[in-house]
């Protein structure tokens, strides 16, 4: 899945959200794969991880960190 172009430009975006703070706008980059059902891609999942952790929401960064590892 990771080579889906929808994949790869969503975390592009989220990516660049994420650099400069915006973890809201990071997390709705991602938020259309769900839709498309490809929203259990290890990186995006590893990447709404790394985004709840910069929340500070550590118990779903972590859920979301394990699934990616699986």
């Amino acid at each position: 899945m990771a080579n889906h172009p929808a994949v790869q430009q969503a975390l592009a975006l989220a990516n660049q959200f994420a650099q400069r703070g915006g973890m809201v706008g990071a997390e709705r980059a991602l938020a259309p794969l769900s839709l498309m059902g490809l929203s259990g891609d290890p990186e995006v999942l590893n990447m709404l991880g790394a985004i709840r952790l910069a929340q500070g929401r550590l118990v779903e960064a972590e859920a979301f960190l394990t699934q990616g590892r699986a």
